[in-house]
């Protein structure tokens, strides 16, 4: 894997276009377009003031920027530098900006979700909805962009709206039987989308494209409710993520449970699943380390990219260790999460099963507790299925959702900051506030060392190729290069 050298951003994480060719990143006042393989300056626009969202159209064409504490919504053009537009909610405020499906409008949200503001581009109109339950979630669009669901609050209820997004008539309004809806999503086949309800009540309901009810599931009433929920890329799967610390697998034939995942701390034995441990070195070396199951393919050497820097190295001999006694070897505060170390190497080591994980048991007494599911993310073709349950925040699960079972956990020395599939092949990458980015699939899990001094990785993207990734620090980001 090669990487670029950093450079700095501010606000908005730095975004790829749609069609992969140029990335957008905001410096203070300043909105900077770079070509994608050579990093160079296309584009270069001085906003009014500091710019604090970004996001590209669908065409991109046009890239929004959101001032929000002005509060101003500015766009430019990639291909006309001399085009500008600047929309100004006054008083209201503007929050969560974003485009339409269809590049012709851009949705706004007031300071407490008073209204929902819709800016036509074309035809200078605006068309105002009130009550937005959410500023930065709680509605969504169809796949094709045809329509367009939201989620209200008034009276202290909750209600649902389906509008037509062409021209923002409204198809259906009805109310909800959710105590405090949380999320909506659409499933990617586009047939439906689900309602969900927060961690009150464990309730999960579908919805058809004409507002009617197709299903509703409810697990329990004791306990905490829903903490995460995903679609399959292929709408076959709706997971639901659970402060129960495992995964409800809901099928789209009957929407009940196929299959429930549960997050132990102990991984039982199991022919098909891997545990990989993330080691230090000490004293660092010079080269990445791979990890391989038995019988996976070598890893192939990297290829050089004109202007980056190259980070290359051998595969080391897998060592099997057990994670009892390491576990058991380390204070109680050390065997839960340990604090960055920015440029330490480290390396995976595939350990003995059952393996035990290092966990944290959070306090009962605060609010949001760190336990359950918190992030899922399938993989595109929907095979596979990555998690993190909150208190094993350094363990990633890998899922095969074709066998319904545990293929790998990936335990890392500090807490997974967040991670991210390659659009392209099932090829995940993990990230946790150091100076490395972790890599599995199938064939094996890799440590790669980022070659830039003091660099903390805490976000990860993939351009839509699967040829290189963004990964970002506080205030700075490079770009990694494949080798395929």
């Amino acid at each position: 894997m090669d990487f670029s050298e950093a450079y700095r951003y501010s606000g908005s994480l730095p975004t790829y276009s749609p069609d992969g060719k140029y990335l957008a990143t905001a410096e203070d006042f300043k909105l900077v377009v770079r070509d994608v393989d050579t990093l160079q300056v296309v584009q270069l626009y001085s906003c009014l003031d500091r710019i604090q969202q970004l996001e590209w159209c669908c065409r991109s064409e046009y890239v929004l920027c959101g001032l929000t504490q002005r509060p101003i919504v500015q766009i430019w053009s990639v291909k006309d530098p001399d085009w500008t537009c600047k929309v100004d909610e006054g008083p209201a405020g503007v929050n969560a900006p974003r485009w339409s499906p269809d590049g012709q409008s851009i949705i706004l949200v007031a300071d407490f979700q008073i209204r929902m503001t819709i800016w036509s581009l074309v035809k200078r109109t605006c068309l105002h909805i009130n009550g937005p339950k959410f500023a930065d979630r709680g509605f969504g669009f169809s796949p094709d962009g045809s329509m367009m669901a939201l989620i209200e609050r008034h009276d202290c209820k909750d209600f649902l709206s389906l509008f037509a997004a062409k021209d923002w008539k409204p198809l259906a309004h009805l109310a909800l039987p959710t105590q405090d809806a949380a999320g909506l999503a659409f499933s990617p086949d586009g047939s439906c989308f689900a309602v969900w309800d927060s961690s009150l009540d464990f309730q999960v309901l579908v919805y058809g494209l004409d507002g009617s009810c197709l299903a509703s599931y409810r697990a329990h009433t004791d306990g905490l409710g829903i903490k995460s929920v995903a679609w399959s890329s292929t709408g076959q799967f709706l997971a639901v993520g659970t402060y129960e610390q495992e995964v409800l697998l809901l099928d789209n034939a009957t929407w009940e449970p196929c299959a429930q995942l549960a997050h132990c701390e102990v991984v039982p034995e199991s022919e098909q699943l891997v545990v990989y441990e993330e080691v230090e070195d000490t004293p660092p070396t010079n080269a990445p380390a791979v990890a391989q199951p038995p019988q996976s393919r070598p890893t192939p050497a990297p290829r050089s990219k004109p202007g980056g820097t190259q980070s290359s190295g051998k595969a080391v001999q897998v060592k099997r260790v057990s994670i009892v006694a390491s576990a058991r070897a380390q204070p109680a505060e050390a065997r839960v999460v340990e604090a960055p170390r920015v440029d330490t190497r480290s390396h995976y080591v595939v350990q003995t099963l059952p393996a035990r994980l290092r966990s944290l048991k959070p306090p009962i007494d605060k609010p949001n507790p760190k336990i359950g599911i918190g992030r899922m993310e399938w993989s595109a073709d929907g095979k596979f299925l990555a998690t993190r349950n909150d208190n094993m925040a350094g363990a990633v699960w890998v899922w095969d959702a074709t066998r319904l079972d545990l293929v790998a956990v990936l335990q890392q020395v500090c807490a997974v900051r967040t991670f991210a599939w390659n659009p392209r092949s099932a090829q995940l990458a993990i990230v946790c506030a150091t100076s490395r980015i972790f890599l599995w699939s199938p064939a094996g899990a890799s440590c790669m060392h980022i070659p830039l001094p003091a660099f903390a990785a805490l976000d990860v993207r993939w351009n839509r190729d699967g040829a290189s990734l963004l990964v970002a620090d506080r205030d700075r980001f490079c770009c990694a290069y494949t080798n395929t």
